[in-house]
């Protein structure tokens, strides 16, 4: 009754309202709204319990013994419990769930965040457990027993089969792994290498391409060529078909560009082939070399025991044998062998030796329908069109088995009369030394070869006869010697005496003639009006027994018998 009194006392106070017509409570309300109504803070000693509960709403409830809600449709914005459980049968929590003991939740708990670092997360029994349909983000590291699989494709998945190896399956089948060395397989289980590809039942590959969707430009490699033998093939990707094979590395090592079948076996460790023009570019500095050496060591000079080499900085083109230099092309197309500078510059071709050197033609061939077997040096000018025309010929005939007549041996020197790119033989020495005029024409025993003047052949000519004339002259004073110059061209004169030189025949303008003046004695010879000399007289001839002179001269001009006019640049030799 005391407590009861007490209680009316507050009855209708600001404190403490009681709602006799709607049967409600108010603590700290003058206008309680629900039977109820405590406006501030509650504590409850004890256990709080609702049963049967609809529509509560909560604002704050504080507990240090524990908190159940066991009805339906609670709404809790804040609950704050120190020291007992929290247990909700079916509960929407609309604020901050803080909790220093233990939260049991019966049925299912949806949030829109969780914080915490997790720790004492346990128990989850399997994935069904955690279900979210947006993004889910760990701050921390995320730890499972074996693999991460696709949502109703658990045969696609990310697994971690061993320690420190790392897995993708597709298809219930391993495409990928990475092992504890850091190597990468794809196809392949076991990889040997840092990047091991492998396929079973087919050819294996890499693609390395460039486009918009990732395989339009670049090129495939294959690695192997069927189960016998191995091949690295390059094969581009031309919007994303597959071209003709440009290269490969076959099973030995060799590099084949533009084929598929290796060259020459001694030289097929690189092959390179095109339908058309085929060829390989070294490119260097302006001022450095580019180089090709071939090499049987790995230090010292034979690393380049021979090389071939182009000097960027002088043009010129070197080849070396013996790791030194031997020939070379230089920038004004000169070839030079055995020295490196011409001795000049007009010699396009310079040979150099120490111990005496030779050009030689060799025939190699021993059939006996060889031929004619010729070494051949020829020389070419330019017509008036630009047309390189043959205008003389030096060739040597080598056919020393199987050739007749005067063939074997035989060096025969031809030119052009016209510049008509036809050229022909003027003069031969064959194999025995002989000389041959026009061709086979060797002449007859004491025959002399005679110059016919500027623009003929020389011919063979008698000594004695047509060859010459020869006159014993006697000593008296006034005797005087003619020569027929249509009879000859070469004239022999013995001189006793006191002789004079003349002619009564007249010769053919521009036509040569020679005239030898023994001494047998003491003689003095003179010459007619018809000689004209350079000098402007005749000259004086030695007189001693066993002289000889030799007059060269050429007939200027004839008129008649009479020869007006004979000599024209007239030479004089003594011995």
């Amino acid at each position: 009754m005391t407590r009861a009194r007490s209680l009316s006392l507050l009855a209708n106070s600001n404190i403490f309202t009681v709602d006799q017509s709607n049967s409600r409570v108010g603590i700290g309300s003058t206008i309680p709204d629900v039977k109820l109504d405590v406006d501030g803070n509650m504590n409850v000693s004890g256990t709080l319990t609702y049963e049967d509960v609809t529509n509560v709403e909560t604002a704050g409830i504080t507990t240090t013994g524990g908190l159940v809600v066991t009805g339906l449709g609670a709404t809790i914005g804040g609950i704050t419990t120190f020291f007992g459980d929290l247990n909700f049968g079916a509960a929407g929590v609309g604020g901050t769930v803080t909790t220093l003991g233990h939260a049991e939740f019966a049925g299912i708990v949806t949030a829109t965040s969780f914080s915490g670092d997790g720790s004492g997360l346990t128990g989850v029994a399997s994935t069904d457990n955690i279900n979210t349909s947006t993004l889910a983000q760990f701050t921390g590291g995320v730890g499972i027993a074996d693999s991460i699989f696709h949502i109703d494709d658990s045969n696609t998945a990310i697994r971690f089969p061993a320690s420190d190896t790392f897995t993708v399956e597709t298809a219930g089948t391993e495409r990928l792994r990475i092992t504890s060395a850091g190597k990468i397989g794809i196809g392949n289980v076991d990889p040997n290498a840092e990047l091991s590809v492998n396929n079973a039942s087919s050819n294996a590959s890499v693609e390395i391409t460039r486009g918009s969707s990732g395989a339009e430009y670049g090129y495939r490699i294959f690695g192997a060529d069927g189960a016998t033998s191995t091949a690295l093939k390059f094969i581009p990707v031309s919007n994303g078909t597959l071209g003709s094979e440009v290269a490969r590395f076959d099973a030995s090592g060799r590099l084949l560009l533009g084929t598929t079948t290796e060259g020459f076996n001694n030289a097929d460790n690189f092959t390179v082939a095109d339908s058309g023009n085929a060829g390989i570019t070294i490119r260097s500095g302006s001022t450095s070399l580019g180089a090709l050496a071939f090499s049987d060591a790995t230090s010292g000079t034979g690393e380049y025991d021979g090389y071939v080499q182009y000097d960027q900085n002088t043009q010129s083109l070197r080849l070396g044998t013996a790791a030194a230099e031997k020939l070379r092309i230089d920038s004004g197309g000169r070839v030079l062998i055995g020295h490196t500078d011409p001795a000049e510059n007009n010699n396009m071709f310079e040979v150099s030796t120490t111990y005496g050197g030779r050009i030689g033609f060799l025939r190699n061939d021993t059939t006996t329908s060889a031929g004619n077997n010729l070494g051949m040096l020829s020389f070419y000018g330019n017509d008036s069109n630009g047309t390189y025309q043959e205008s003389a010929r030096i060739q040597v005939d080598a056919d020393l088995d199987h050739a007749t007549g005067d063939k074997p041996g035989r060096i025969t020197f031809l030119t052009s009369p016209d510049g008509s790119n036809t050229v022909a033989e003027r003069l031969r020495i064959d194999s025995s030394g002989a000389i041959g005029v026009g061709g086979a024409n060797f002449g007859s025993s004491g025959q002399v070869l005679t110059s016919n003047g500027s623009g003929s052949a020389v011919t063979w000519e008698d000594a004695s006869g047509g060859g010459g004339i020869t006159t014993q002259v006697g000593n008296a004073s006034g005797i005087v010697t003619s020569m027929f110059l249509t009879d000859a061209t070469d004239h022999k004169v013995t001189a006793t005496g006191i002789c004079t030189i003349t002619t009564t025949q007249a010769g053919t303008e521009g036509q040569s003639h020679t005239i030898r003046i023994v001494n047998s004695g003491i003689a003095t010879v003179g010459f007619s009006t018809y000689f004209l000399f350079p000098s402007g007289s005749s000259p004086v001839l030695p007189t001693t027994s066993g002289a000889v002179s030799l007059i060269s001269f050429t007939v200027h001009d004839s008129v008649g018998a009479g020869c007006t006019q004979l000599l024209a640049g007239a030479s004089v030799n003594f011995s």
